[in-house]
């Protein structure tokens, strides 16, 4: 109007904006229809908080590190992490995209508070057998952990709340404290004396460097220890004194060296013999020493990372079930005790593995929770299934300080699942059944394709857990040759004796003077800790922090420094309830499977789509779509290429097929957008209706597509070389060769030339 703008320049830069920002997040899409090569993941944001302590120089052994120096490490090793299912082996669709800060406590002021309450916690170990005569490096003290989870707590919110880097992020965080105390200054010894050992003791636990708070945090200390503990006979995720860095290890030789050096040019010794007597220069020596303890920080925290914030999944769990219910089958052999009754040493307490089990649950889900008591001559198909399931494994085990071969008869869980849902039993097949039916099919059952219909709730998950309470059989019974619980994705099962003390094929450190190991024992008689374990594992897909799914071995690793803890996982574990770390996956990874299954689903259909373009649209090259790349799906280039298709598909299914991918693509893209906002609400509503859509799409594409096949069966697939010829064509052709002749003929004739009139006639 008049050379003028119709509309504010800040507005047409904000539109402007505004279309670049879409059109970058276009480049980040998922690309199920544009790149073939590419592997769909949905992108979650963790933010991982290490904060440091003792490491400014002037803490146990001088260590120092640098923590922009840590943090510039850990996102060059592994700035993301791709996810597996423990159960198959199998990647999911879900890349963690990992955020590191690194700082350090105030030298003056936090780490003052830490020392201090060490100090005031030491305790001496009752495990100390008193050797006279012996050194001070006898002296065993222990903390109890719990004491100082509110100190760590308290030091956690003062370095993270209203930063500049968690004003920019709302997602998850979770800390790492990294302790180095200086055992001078905590020393419980006179003159300060550092001669001694202390550990960690969390909640009645073995003793210990590391350990998961009720928090989430994890708490490492390095100037503890060492400890040693883990499974008996194991090549691997046992715990010794060299599965954490030992800071004299890294900086006593640079110390001493460089004492040494300082010494020789006290002497004046010339410069030419200081460099005879060492290969390397005091300063050079302690910077090869500092990296090399930076990188097995480093490398600590990646393990961490690994196995406690961002951990496999036991389980792929697509069910989507807002009703819930669990049902405790006590079966017992048995009438010495009532496991259902309260207040007593066998009883399971039923209302704190409900309240725990409701932590894991959204506001919107039901839980119904039931325990029933039944004898086992009631029930004789599960009677001759547990006979069936009893095996006999010979095993080397501590006895009387020496490895001895003996041989312990054992549950096979497998077997005993099998036989079971094979009973006939409705306590057992019938239960097993249902549990084995998954809410999405009822939800897809009642959704037609084409509606408009949001509600895809539906259906109840039914979880038993079966309580088998035998007496009888051997005093020393396990399940599996390792514990007393077993889980899968049918059900939970425990096994409950009465024998308090039950050895099982591990092992703990025994401070008696010197180094050695005992044989851990476990108490049979209380399977509500297991109950809630088993429960986590089977419901939530949680997987134990000692264990996580290794691709480049193709194999189940394990790492028993993160087994000690505020949760009730394996054999070290002392606790019934879960940290918030584990709470939090447990939620997250029921999203995560069925976004993984939706991907799956529609990875199904692109596939489907690909094999009937190459029998029917395609030539033997696999070309024949006009003018598009053939590096793209053949759903995309169909719907580009406007007319070329038509004769085998109907416009209409390929507009359908190509948008929907892309509605569902965007669906996706919305579950991840809140998991990383930590809603899990909007997250779990989301993923039940993007997998129910995908399955209910791929029936009617699958659907539509056999059709097409069907209709196509009276006709023959030819592959020729396309012609293009037409009569306009020959006849310029013929035009063209007559006026060749025609100019051929007058060339010879002129050059002829006139003929002589004496020319013989």
């Amino acid at each position: 109007h008049g050379g003028e703008w119709a509309y504010p320049i800040p507005v047409v830069m904000f539109a402007f904006v505004c279309a670049l920002a879409l059109a970058l997040e276009r480049e980040d899409r998922l690309n199920f229809l544009q790149t073939p090569d590419n592997e769909p993941a949905i992108n979650i944001p963790i933010s991982v908080h290490v904060i440091l302590s003792g490491f400014s120089g002037d803490a146990e052994a001088s260590a120092k590190v640098h923590p922009e120096d840590l943090q510039e490490l850990l996102e060059m090793l592994v700035p993301s992490r791709k996810v597996s299912c423990l159960d198959t082996g199998e990647e999911v669709g879900a890349l963690f995209e990992l955020k590191y800060q690194v700082t350090e406590l105030s030298p003056r002021e936090h780490t003052d508070i830490v020392e201090q309450f060490i100090k005031m916690s030491l305790h001496s170990s009752t495990s100390l057998t008193p050797v006279p005569g012996a050194s001070n490096r006898n002296l065993v003290y222990d903390i109890h952990a719990e004491l100082m989870e509110e100190v760590f707590e308290d030091l956690e919110k003062k370095y993270n709340p209203n930063s500049s880097w968690l004003a920019r992020s709302s997602t998850p965080l979770y800390t790492i404290f990294i302790l180095n105390p200086s055992k001078a200054r905590i020393s419980p010894l006179e003159n300060n004396e550092t001669n001694f050992i202390y550990r960690w003791l969390y909640s009645k636990s073995i003793p210990t460097q590391a350990f998961i708070s009720r928090s989430g945090m994890v708490i490492i200390d390095l100037s503890a220890g060492p400890t040693s503990f883990g499974p008996l006979g194991a090549t691997e995720g046992g715990v010794s004194d060299v599965s954490f860095p030992r800071v004299h290890d890294y900086f006593q030789a640079a110390i001493q060296q460089r004492e040494n050096f300082e010494k020789r040019a006290d002497e004046e010794v010339s410069e030419e013999s200081s460099l005879e007597d060492s290969w390397l220069l005091p300063s050079e020596k302690e910077a090869s020493q500092f990296s090399q303890f930076r990188s097995s920080l480093a490398a600590m925290v990646v393990d961490c990372v690994r196995h406690v914030f961002v951990p496999d999944l036991q389980y792929d769990i697509v069910d989507a079930a807002d009703r819930i219910f669990i049902p405790i089958i006590v079966l017992r052999n048995h009438h010495a005790f009532n496991p259902l009754l309260p207040n007593t040493t066998f009883s399971i307490n039923t209302s704190a593995i409900e309240s725990e089990v409701r932590k894991w649950l959204l506001p919107h889900h039901e839980l119904t929770f039931t325990s029933v008591l039944h004898d086992m001559h009631d029930h004789p198909q599960i009677s001759m299934a547990i006979r069936k399931a009893i095996r006999s494994d010979t095993t080397h085990e501590i006895r009387d300080g020496r490895y001895m071969p003996v041989t312990r008869s054992f549950l096979d869980s497998k077997v005993l699942e099998e036989e079971l849902l094979e009973s006939g039993d409705i306590l057992s097949s019938g239960l097993m059944s249902l549990s084995a039916h998954s809410s999405v099919e009822f939800a897809t059952d009642r959704m037609e394709f084409d509606s408009d219909e949001e509600e895809t709730s539906g259906g109840v998950r039914v979880l038993p857990v079966y309580v088998f309470s035998l007496l009888g059989i051997t005093d020393e019974l396990l399940m599996d040759s390792i514990g007393l619980m077993t889980t899968s994705k049918r059900c939970v099962m425990v096994l409950q004796t009465k024998n308090s003390h039950l050895r099982i094929p591990f092992f703990k450190e025994r401070m008696s003077g010197q180094h050695s190991n005992e044989p851990l024992f476990t108490d049979a008689r209380d399977p509500t800790r297991l109950i809630i374990a088993g429960l986590a594992q089977s419901y939530g897909a949680v997987t134990a922090p000692y264990q996580r799914y290794s691709r480049h071995s193709k194999r189940i690793v394990h790492d028993y420094r993160w087994a000690i803890g505020h949760h009730p996982f394996g054999p070290f574990a002392t606790v019934s309830g879960l940290s918030q770390v584990f709470a939090d996956s447990a939620i997250r990874n029921s999203i995560i499977s069925r976004t993984h299954s939706a991907i799956v689903t529609l990875q199904s259909l692109v596939n489907l789509v690909e094999d009937f373009a190459k029998d029917f649209m395609l030539d033997p090259a696999g070309e024949n779509i006009h003018n598009q790349p053939p590096e793209s799906w053949v759903i995309d280039r169909m719907f580009h290429d406007a007319g070329r298709v038509q004769a085998v598909l109907p416009r209409s299914l390929i507009e359908s097929l190509h948008n929907q991918m892309e509605s569902l693509e965007d669906q996706i893209l919305d579950v991840a957008q809140e998991l990383s906002e930590h809603n899990y609400q909007q997250a779990h509503e989301s993923s039940t209706l993007v997998l129910a859509h995908a399955t209910k799409f791929y029936a009617y594409a699958k659907e539509q597509l056999l059709q097409a096949e069907t209709g196509l069966l009276c006709c023959n697939v030819v592959h020729g070389v396309e012609s293009t010829v037409t009569w306009g064509r020959v006849a310029a052709l013929v035009a063209v060769v007559g006026v060749l002749g025609w100019v051929t003929r007058r060339f010879a004739s002129a050059r002829q030339g006139p003929k002589s009139k004496f020319a013989r006639k």
